[in-house]
């Protein structure tokens, strides 16, 4: 800490009493003086004086409070590179008041998303962490957390390694698309671009020509890290090619960056030459109760060719077969009288003969049915309140949900109170077996109100009393069955 001060004449004499410590001034410059005191401080120091006084033609005297930081000071390396398989040790030092202190876990972050908590190993005052063998999930950054106690009070810091793993390029994908072309694709992750890239046909190195056309490029995966979804950056490999025809072949793909190399086969069998090609409409819209009629046109290999009925689906679940009508190369189906069962999948599935061998093909057109909601279930539950429920179908909400007491018009009171809200329902499909939950844009309608009941509900046949919880129309009565109904505008 300095004190220091000018004089024009007057001799001057600065006197600093600091941390038990009295410095007196010295001349420095002309007419300056200055006082320095040099101290070692701890946390208990936090909060105590120093003063700087000045004698001459006046006195002057000004105090210095010193603030001691006493939260605990953390030695770490900034980033660390661990090669595929390796292992490597993070390490955390703590320092500063160290009367007590101690570690949390390590948390591990790749790009700011948490990933996993990792228990360290303390030794006095350094928590260590070893990954044993680091792959590409290990990179991202490592947080020591430490705190420390100083007179009741708690601090905490923390300190950050960025572990970034080398090694060969790793496959995290790969597929065919079996088209006009053929398509081998590849994706995979590395710290650069592999300077090796190559393609092989059978033992043979392809180059891009007529027949071959190969491109890579940069791409955002989304993938899994320790059970967390993150987005990655990495790389796509492309081979594409003509439709050969009939026949197996084997390709591969060599990747090779500074740090290794990595191998991927592909085996292929080409039928798509023989085999037929369908045309459909991909989808078709029916309003409810109209008629409409799909179609499957096949072509291709036609000396020996044919059809199978379609197969209707609904979300992947199976829902029936319905034999359809040819008309030379074509496959129709009608669906007389739309309605909410015939929504779904419908797959059209034909066959051809070549090299005598069968080869089949499908593929599919979307019906959406379109009309008013439909209504799947009503019900009336019975307690302290009585509760009207109905469960319905619909594209979307509707914009107009109504509910009457006979004529008059219900809204929102301290006697009724109406809601809806999306639902999940299970329901049959001509019969199928429910397979998963359909959940799509299905609605549940609730009115609860408090009155007496009339003719417009239903009660249960019982021979039970039964007590409303209307206050003013209070009575006890013999439950009856009566006829109900339920109108939805």
């Amino acid at each position: 800490m300095t004190c220091k001060t000018s004089s024009s004449g007057a001799v001057t004499n600065i006197v600093m009493n600091c941390l038990d410590t009295i410095v007196k001034s010295r001349r420095e410059i002309k007419n300056e003086y200055i006082a320095k005191v040099f101290k070692m401080v701890t946390s208990l120091d936090n909060g105590r004086k120093c003063s700087c006084k000045v004698s001459g033609d006046i006195t002057s005297l000004s105090l210095i409070t010193l603030q001691v930081i006493r939260a605990p000071i953390l030695e770490t390396v900034d980033k660390v590179f661990c090669n595929n398989t390796d292992f490597v040790i993070l390490s955390c030092r703590i320092s500063g008041e160290m009367s007590k202190f101690g570690f949390s876990q390590w948390e591990h972050r790749f790009h700011d998303t948490y990933i996993r908590s990792v228990t360290g190993n303390i030794s006095g005052n350094v928590s260590f962490l070893s990954i044993d063998s680091c792959n590409y999930k290990d990179n991202g950054e490592y947080i020591c957390k430490a705190w420390n106690q100083d007179s009741k009070q708690l601090f905490r810091r923390k300190s950050s390694i960025s572990v970034i793993v080398t090694g060969p390029p790793v496959v995290i994908d790969n597929f065919i698309t079996m088209d006009t072309n053929v398509t081998l694709t590849v994706k995979f992750l590395s710290m650069e671009r592999p300077y090796n890239l190559k393609w092989y046909y059978e033992d043979s190195l392809l180059s891009n020509h007529t027949l071959y056309f190969q491109n890579s490029s940069k791409d955002v995966f989304v993938i899994r890290m320790y059970g967390q979804i993150v987005i990655y950056n990495g790389y796509i490999a492309n081979l594409t090619m003509i439709n050969r025809g009939y026949g197996t072949v084997k390709y591969l793909l060599l990747l090779e960056n500074e740090f290794g190399t990595a191998k991927v086969k592909f085996k292929i069998e080409f039928q798509d030459k023989v085999s037929p090609i369908l045309h459909t409409i991909d989808e078709v819209f029916c309003n409810s109760t109209e008629s409409i009629i799909l179609s499957c046109q096949i072509s291709g290999e036609m000396s020996e060719f044919g059809f199978s009925s379609w197969e209707h689906r609904f979300h992947g679940t199976f829902i029936r077969s319905i034999p359809g009508n040819v008309t030379g190369n074509v496959l129709f189906l009608t669906i007389d009288s739309c309605n909410y069962e015939d929504n779904g999948e419908y797959i059209c599935e034909a066959w051809n003969k070549a090299f005598q061998q069968l080869f089949r093909r499908s593929k599919s057109t979307t019906v959406i049915i379109t009309g008013p909601p439909v209504v799947i279930d009503n019900s009336i539950t019975m307690n302290t309140n009585m509760t009207l429920s109905v469960k319905y179908l619909s594209m979307e909400r509707p914009y107009n949900l109504t509910w009457y007491h006979g004529d008059l018009l219900l809204s929102n009171s301290t006697l009724y109170f109406q809601k809806s809200s999306k639902d999940d329902f299970v329901i049959q499909i001509y019969f199928a077996a429910p397979g998963e939950t359909v959940n799509a844009n299905i609605y549940n309608v609730t009115s609860s109100h408090y009155e007496e009941i009339d003719d417009g509900y239903i009660l249960p046949i019982s021979t039970n009393p039964g007590v409303m919880n209307d206050t003013e129309n209070y009575e006890e009565y013999q439950q009856e069955g009566v006829p109900q109904y339920l109108e939805l505008e």
